[in-house]
């Protein structure tokens, strides 16, 4: 009896997870609600143009940018979050994620002068004027989906303070020499 139990179970197991893969592959999704990732190439092409002395957003609506590590613990958590925020409001922010171990994102998190994993930075549209320098703004919230829609989505970014505020570009900037070694 046990015997025959054993394969009535291992049969239901193995339609149920058949099903399940057809499910999952005909209804998914998955890549649509990925954030994008970014190396330096895309992030000068799609978000801020870092080649410049003031920066150039070239978005064209704000962009949240996850930089990672891939062994980090607190990114690989974050994930999830992170993708279901890009399915809830890709509408209204671009949502990407630049991995700082890579060729393409090493050169990004050095110029953003990233320390930490995750670090979030928000950087909105709007901010930029006629010579003016793009300003980025560092996330210090909770990493759950109502404190980054909080940040990102209800403005808290414009409430932050200015050691929040991310320098673009660093090249003749005096008022940023808390930055400069």
């Amino acid at each position: 009896m046990k015997i025959f139990s054993a394969i009535v179970a291992a049969t239901l197991l193995q339609f149920s997870g058949a099903e399940d893969k057809v499910i999952a592959k005909e209804n998914s999704n998955e890549t649509q609600w990925e954030p994008s990732v970014l190396d330096i190439d895309s992030f000068n092409t799609l978000v801020v143009d870092l080649s410049t002395d003031l920066g150039k957003f070239v978005g064209d609506k704000p962009w949240f940018i996850k930089f990672f590590a891939p062994w980090c613990g607190h990114c690989q958590r974050l994930a999830p979050t992170w993708s279901e925020f890009n399915r809830l409001h890709m509408d209204q922010v671009n949502v990407g994620t630049v991995d700082c171990t890579t060729e393409g994102g090493q050169p990004i998190c050095s110029q953003l002068e990233v320390r930490g994993y995750p670090t979030l930075m928000y950087f909105p549209k709007e901010t930029q004027k006629e010579g003016e320098r793009v300003q980025g703004f560092k996330f210090q919230g909770q990493r759950n989906l109502e404190g980054l829609e909080a940040f990102a989505i209800e403005g808290g970014w414009k409430n932050v303070g200015q050691e929040s505020m991310i320098p673009i570009n660093l090249k003749g900037i005096e008022s940023w020499g808390r930055w400069i070694a």
